[in-house]
């Protein structure tokens, strides 16, 4: 049988229904772990058709850089149902990403592009294991 080691995770929400662009709200990670591997998320609701977020890590709080970069569209008609994404295929649900070796101490969502009618929501969280 294979060695099981235990893993936590910290989700935190940096954006909640945004409708407009803006800076989501950042956390300081390195009070939540000491891990350098992120996993983040985003949720179109309504008649969303295009949204472009970026991950933002700093080691400050005050000078931010771009991590990774999600740009979403909907090809189907601003009904959420014909997702497609620069990177990975995506469902009507949203899209999951995986970032890892970018240690920060801070962390937040912006949202760059949205058009359409609806809004976004997004979380990271970030993942320690023992191994």
């Amino acid at each position: 049988m294979q060695d099981i080691k235990s893993a936590t995770l910290n989700l935190n929400q940096s954006l909640t229904n945004a409708a407009a662009t803006t800076l989501g709200v950042p956390f300081c990670i390195s009070q939540l772990s000491v891990s350098d591997k992120y996993s983040w998320a985003a949720q179109p609701t309504g008649t969303v058709t295009t949204v472009t977020m970026t991950l933002m890590g700093s080691l400050d709080g005050v000078f931010w850089y771009i991590l990774d970069t999600m740009v979403q569209t909907d090809t189907a008609g601003a009904n959420g149902t014909g997702w497609q994404t620069t990177a990975t295929a995506n469902y009507a649900a949203g899209e999951l990403r995986w970032l890892a070796n970018k240690q920060v101490n801070f962390l937040r969502i912006d949202l760059t592009v949205i058009s359409g009618g609806g809004s976004v929501n997004a979380q990271f969280s970030t993942f320690e294991s023992d191994r």
